[in-house]
């Protein structure tokens, strides 16, 4: 793990100052309903979350497992609920 952050470190950081550069210069030059609006206010106001995987070794650089997760809460709340329904139709 400490590779793995000592890496993040060393060439993810160079990428997200980049951005973060790029996002800073274009303030004021831009829409805040548009397109590239949202998606920089979006950044913008997740940004010290989005950068915690440079210095957190356990931070996830995606969050796919949350995101599959999420999905198999959602069906299978929507399977109890669909049962829950039947048992009420059939009484």
């Amino acid at each position: 793990l400490d590779d793995l952050l000592s890496l993040r470190s060393e060439e993810s950081s160079k990428i997200i100052k980049e951005i973060d550069s790029w996002i800073d210069s274009m303030e004021g030059h831009y829409l805040e309903s548009s397109s590239l609006g949202k998606a920089i206010n979006y950044y913008l106001e997740r940004r010290k979350g989005l950068h915690r995987f440079l210095t957190d070794k356990y931070a996830p650089i995606d969050n796919n497992m949350a995101e599959r997760l999420n999905e198999e809460i959602k069906e299978k709340l929507a399977k109890e609920l669909g049962q829950v329904k039947e048992r009420s139709n059939s009484s």
